[in-house]
């Protein structure tokens, strides 16, 4: 096992400084919308990639981003792709806080001997866990990106 460890700290030594510099310009530039920047920080990072993994998964991110470009239909989709991943990751955030909110209501229920107290506690943990839960599985399916084979090439 320690084996393993040690090759892998070798793989990630070995990606060129250059890649790791173009990627974190990269999340600069996507933050203030500017596209052909981060297209030309993968080139770049590609160009400069030790690894093959490393310069083919640049490469990707250069079709992706490229694709994004010249593409409205297809950046208004993955935009709304998005923005629907943010909104249900906060719905799950909510959706965790009531069942945290749920169990003192269940143990203020139990201790006043209250049933009914209990009962409602019990009945917003579980629908807050169960809608945790559904969101969970949804945001992993709507995370990954559109694929492009799927969006027919705009007139």
């Amino acid at each position: 096992m320690a084996d393993l460890g040690k090759k892998t700290n070798d793989i990630y030594s070995r990606l060129s400084d250059r890649v790791l510099i173009c990627n974190s310009q990269d999340l600069m530039a996507l933050r203030e919308g500017k596209i052909a920047h981060v297209i030309h920080n993968f080139r770049e990072a590609a160009r400069y990639a030790d690894s093959p993994s490393v310069r083919r998964w640049t490469e990707r991110e250069v079709e992706y981003f490229s694709r994004l470009n010249n593409d409205e239909e297809y950046m208004e989709l993955e935009v709304s792709r998005v923005n629907l991943v943010d909104r249900l990751a906060a719905a799950r955030s909510t959706a965790l806080r009531l069942t945290a909110i749920g169990f003192p209501v269940i143990i203020g229920g139990l201790v006043l001997n209250e049933i009914l107290v209990a009962n409602i506690g019990w009945a917003i943990s579980g629908v807050a866990v169960i809608s945790w839960g559904i969101l969970s599985i949804l945001i992993r399916m709507l995370s990954s990106r559109i694929p492009v084979e799927l969006v027919e090439p705009g007139d």
